[in-house]
């Protein structure tokens, strides 16, 4: 079966100019799984992950495999691994079993959860686990929620879907209300200290931008947008010693957390290129600032291979219809 499926593959992401790239996001990697990050994965659950990754496909740096994809020169089943926001786990749980598998990849870092040590989101999943039974949801006009043990995934997703679009400041000043609601214990670190994003680069991790609050950039006027995006590479160039090339979009999602404007301020900064979170992959056609990334986790060889060989196969249906991206590139 493995032998079949990379034939496949190989026929719908061949090398040259008609390759396909795939993207593959993550956050975090946990040493064990955790209810309320369902989708996040266990060391063992990454580490057979990247057995298929090697077994089907041939893994790339983002920035090589985006130089390869204008050059016609991919491999063919190329596929670049990233990691949004810089959570710590990337370095002591991921890396490793990247380095184990010679499989590269890209970590975005979101400068403000760097420096604070907690993502905002997080700060919300930490608040409903510490709570006992109930939580006082009255920053976000909510009231009280039910959090007890079969309830408490559900006040998650709720509780971050009423925060995701709140202004920038505001969405943090909610998050630690309710924590701050839900237990006296010190907010934990979660994320990398910045010494630690040069230990990265010894593992083959690139490090790229993605802001520096994390904000929905629709929410900002031009001017604030571009200081986040440019802020956040003049940063992370300070404490790497390197310039970034590579930008991810907070949330990514054309129309709804970005749009065509803030694709021109990231080619106008100097980026080789960008992520979204639009589901496919990259060819030729695609805009370089706008890379679509899809996640294959099914957890079984055919349902992974299946996943990559239908979005693949997807890319020759849209590249036959009017592009999605005209006008926005």
């Amino acid at each position: 079966m493995p032998a079949v499926t990379r034939s496949l593959l190989h026929l719908l992401s061949p090398g040259g100019r008609r390759a396909r790239l795939m993207i593959f996001p993550y956050h975090r990697v946990l040493a064990n799984e955790d209810p309320l990050l369902p989708g996040t994965p266990s060391a063992a659950r990454f580490e057979r992950q990247l057995q298929r990754i090697r077994k089907y496909c041939n893994p790339l740096s983002l920035e090589e495999g985006v130089e390869r994809l204008t050059q016609g020169r991919l491999p063919p089943r190329a596929v670049a691994l990233t990691f949004d926001d810089g959570y710590a786990n990337n370095l002591k749980i991921a890396a490793p079993l990247l380095k184990k598998y010679e499989i590269p990849a890209t970590v975005f870092v979101a400068v403000d959860a760097v420096e604070r040590g907690i993502m905002w989101n997080d700060l919300i999943i930490e608040a409903v686990r510490s709570a006992d039974g109930e939580l006082d949801a009255s920053p976000l006009g909510l009231g009280t929620l039910n959090v007890h043990k079969d309830g408490k995934l559900a006040a998650v997703k709720q509780l971050i879907g009423s925060a995701l679009y709140l202004p920038t400041k505001q969405r943090m000043e909610v998050s630690q209300a309710l924590y701050a609601g839900a237990t006296d214990a010190r907010v934990p670190r979660q994320m990398l200290v910045p010494d630690q994003l040069k230990e990265l680069r010894a593992f083959g991790v690139d490090i790229g931008a993605h802001t520096v609050n994390h904000p929905i950039l629709l929410s900002l006027d031009d001017t604030d947008a571009r200081n986040e995006i440019a802020d956040s590479r003049r940063w992370l160039r300070d404490v790497t010693g390197e310039e970034p090339k590579l930008f991810a979009y907070p949330n990514g999602k054309f129309g709804s957390d970005y749009d065509a404007r803030h694709v021109e301020i990231v080619r106008s900064l100097g980026f080789l290129a960008a992520v979204a979170a639009d589901w496919g992959c990259a060819t030729r056609n695609s805009s370089l600032f706008e890379l679509p990334r899809f996640k294959p986790w099914e957890d079984s060889d055919s349902g992974f291979s299946s996943r990559l060989c239908k979005v693949v196969a997807q890319t020759y249906v849209q590249n036959r219809q009017s592009p999605a991206s005209a006008g926005r590139t």
